[in-house]
């Protein structure tokens, strides 16, 4: 995560998620840090019922665990008891009956467990995804733009079924494991030979040690597969969801190929651990199995000498197959919750970054709610002209804005053109405060927009992208993402300004028209439209056009510029284009040319200029001649 730059680069320093839900500053070190911010996670998104439910599992589990220790005992002394008499009589059944119902309502109170147990991890796991997807969405720009989805993607699943994996392991089977060889150990030092409860004490210690010493071998190999597995499944995700580019390419086979090098990897790992893990389970079984021989020879060494009876013997054997199954199982529980416990620190790494701050989140209870910030600053007044004070945008050693200054009148439409790589896409993200400024300064009148959070001042702004990216859903919730609450008059009126209504009519469905995944099942040009209708429905103070109608044909284009300038007088306008044609009639024009300023004027002026805004009219005069 350390390499996330630019903007992101500050926000892994101090982050609200610490205070949330404990975590230590940095990287998650050790598994005391994971199981810590596991426990204050689980226990933060549970309400009083789910943690009434928790711990009520809690307890459960030492009862049972006690009640698993307890049965054995009731048949020893029933065995001793019938060895004596050779007869049932009422001491012998009680002892008899007792023994049947304890091991009956041990074997009932496990299945009840996971009545307990499984709505547990359920809202555990509903409520850490809410979790995790609001914080990913509300982390800044940089870091979406530089780091992979698919790899995002599987981070999270990893963390869901880690969690569930943890949950399911720690109640069900780890600790009763450990809760019943506590109560084991205590009831043999009460009741057996002393010497038998040594054996078991260093067949368990010396048992432990080999898992301990061997499991971080196999925890590396583990972590070095999955690690792969994650690159693999970035190659996927970036494959499928670019599938027009590889086809276009005939990338298949390449493809291909380098998904299947990801995957041969993690198969020579998981090949290795699966090794490793024999060997691990090789040597405790003979651990396991010498310490009850040694205990059973003893046992039968003493009662042959009338110091031990029968029942003894056979709580013995019992109490050692008690330890030994579980503690068989232990290696794997413990294995299943370290490899939990590794599944974690990605989405981990993820959390510690610090979200942008949302002063509405915490009113409308979403999954996490940090607080507002001190200085939120003063209200917002659009009827104030935007300016940017020499501002400079820098990052990895290459200066992207060079001490630009810019003003943009409220009520005014303004023109940011320039050849490719000249900034104009970076001054887009500065006023959607997607990037800050490295140098310089931008304000809104007197008011430095730094001191208005950034989900604030966005929701005064649209932007109409060259490509507008669409969800696979209806036509009616594509246009409506940008406001919600916008009435079907409303949407009708936008849908008419936009020229939306020929695909409206001719789609079999109407609004209701799903147009499918990243709206592939309607044309660049529609995509575009809807990207404007979306613009016009959010009725912004101040609306961005980048490259907005570069997919429309050419009448269509010039219907809607000639709609757009009536629209709102009172709305800041920003158009980015190519097309020189566009902006002849707005109020101020600004070339850049690789990261500055390089003209500034209204068109007229511009053109009698020489300088790069003529060459640009020129090249875009002859461009439309070609074309027409």
């Amino acid at each position: 995560m350390s390499s996330v730059a630019g903007a992101a680069s500050a926000v892994i320093e101090s982050s609200p998620m610490h205070d949330r839900v404990g975590l230590p500053c940095g990287a998650l070190e050790s598994d005391a840090d994971r199981i810590r911010f596991l426990t204050r996670l689980c226990w933060r998104v549970l309400d009083r019922k789910g943690r009434t439910m928790l711990v009520g599992g809690v307890v459960l589990v030492v009862i049972l665990s006690y009640a698993t220790s307890l049965a054995p005992i009731l048949f020893a002394r029933f065995i001793d008891a019938f060895s004596a008499r050779r007869s049932l009589y009422f001491a012998t059944l009680a002892l008899l009956s007792g023994f049947l119902l304890v091991h009956l309502a041990a074997n009932l109170g496990r299945e009840a467990l996971w009545i307990i147990v499984g709505p547990v991890q359920q809202r555990i796991q509903r409520k850490a995804n809410v979790f995790f997807f609001e914080h990913a969405l509300f982390l800044p720009f940089q870091y979406h733009i530089e780091k992979s989805t698919g790899e995002f993607q599987e981070k999270l699943t990893q963390a869901q079924n880690g969690m569930n994996q943890i949950i399911f392991t720690m109640l069900t089977s780890f600790m009763p494991t450990i809760a019943q060889t506590i109560f084991i150990l205590f009831n043999s030092i009460l009741l057996l030979p002393y010497f038998i409860s040594i054996i078991m004490i260093f067949t368990i210690i010396l048992y432990v040690l080999v898992l301990f010493y061997s499991l971080d071998k196999l925890r590396s190999h583990q972590r070095n597969a999955q690690g792969h597995l994650i690159k693999a499944q970035g190659v996927l995700a970036d494959a499928l969801s670019n599938i027009e580019t590889v086809k276009a390419f005939v990338q298949e086979s390449g493809v291909t190929s380098r998904y299947d090098e990801r995957l041969t990897s993690a198969e020579k790992q998981f090949r290795t651990f699966l090794t490793a893990r024999f060997l691990l389970g090789a040597a405790q079984s003979f651990i396991l199995v010498f310490g009850l021989s040694i205990a059973l020879f003893y046992g039968v060494s003493q009662v042959r000498n009338m110091e031990l009876t029968i029942g003894s013997l056979v709580l013995i054997e019992m109490y050692f197959i008690q330890v030994i199954g579980p503690l068989q199982g232990l290696s794997r529980n413990y294995r299943e919750i370290k490899s939990g416990l590794v599944m974690l620190d990605g989405v981990a790494g993820v959390l510690m970054l610090k979200p942008e701050a949302d002063p509405g989140r915490g009113r409308r209870g979403g999954a996490h709610s940090p607080r507002p910030p001190t200085h939120p600053g003063r209200a917002l007044r659009f009827d104030e002209r935007l300016t940017f004070d020499t501002v400079t945008v820098a990052s990895d050693g290459r200066t992207i804005l060079d001490a630009v200054s810019l003003t943009f009148e409220p009520g005014r439409s303004t023109a940011l053109v320039g050849p490719t790589g000249a900034g104009k896409s970076s001054i887009v993200r500065l006023i959607l405060k997607l990037i800050e400024p490295t140098c310089g300064a931008i304000r809104l009148g007197d008011a430095p927009l730094c001191e208005t959070p950034p989900l604030v001042w966005r929701r005064h702004v649209s932007l109409v992208p060259q490509e507008a990216v669409l969800f696979n859903d209806t036509l009616a919730n594509n246009l409506l993402f940008a406001q919600p609450k916008a009435s079907r008059e409303d949407l009708a009126a936008v849908i008419r300004r936009a020229k939306l209504d020929d695909l409206v009519r001719r789609s079999r469905d109407g609004l209701e028209t799903i147009v499918g995944e990243r709206g592939q099942m309607i044309s660049g040009g529609e995509r575009q439209r809807i990207g404007l209708a979306r613009a016009l429905l959010r009725n912004s103070k101040i609306i961005i056009f980048d490259e907005a109608t570069s997919a429309l044909d050419r009448n269509t284009e010039e219907e809607i510029w000639n709609d757009l300038r009536r629209f709102d007088a009172t709305a800041m306008k920003i158009i980015v284009t190519h097309r020189l044609q566009n902006i002849v009639h707005c109020d101020s024009i600004y070339v850049l040319d690789r990261g500055k300023l390089s003209q500034h004027g209204t068109h007229n002026d511009l053109i009698q200029q020489k300088g790069l805004y003529r060459s640009l009219w020129r090249k875009s005069r002859t461009h439309d001649e070609n074309i027409s």
